[in-house]
Formats: structure tokens, C-alpha cells, sequence
């Protein structure tokens, strides 16, 4: 049996899970913002063909990604 602390203790985790991804992702968006700000479009070229190729990795076998 579940009881109302567990939910609500699920709901607080559910909440800072959600609260740390968006920080995250602007950490990101600034980072790769920064980088690109600071490079040539040659630089920026090379950065996002590896950054492709690194979350290329995370896919599974079998699975295609088209970028």
C-alpha cells in the first residue's frame, strides 16, 4: 500500500528532477552559445559534427538518425 508521504515524497523528487533538467539545458544552450559565439564558421562546423557524432553514440543499433 502506498501511502499519502510516498506520492507526496515522489512529487517533490518528480518536481527537482524537472527543476535540474531545465537548469541543464540552459547551461547547455548558453555553452553552446559561448562556443559558437567565439568561433569561426569553420570551428563551429567541426564543434557540431562532433557533438552529432557523440549523441549518435546514445542511439541504439538498428535505430537510424538523420541529421
Amino acid at each position: 500500500m502506498i501511502t499519502v508521504k510516498e506520492v507526496a515524497d515522489s512529487l517533490t523528487l518528480d518536481e527537482e528532477f524537472v527543476r535540474i533538467f531545465v537548469e541543464a539545458h540552459q547551461l547547455r544552450k548558453i555553452t553552446i552559445t559561448n562556443i559558437v559565439r567565439v568561433s569561426s564558421a569553420n570551428q563551429v562546423a567541426l564543434f557540431l559534427e562532433v557533438v552529432r557524432e557523440f549523441l549518435a553514440g546514445f542511439i541504439p543499433s538498428g535505430y537510424y538518425l538523420i541529421l
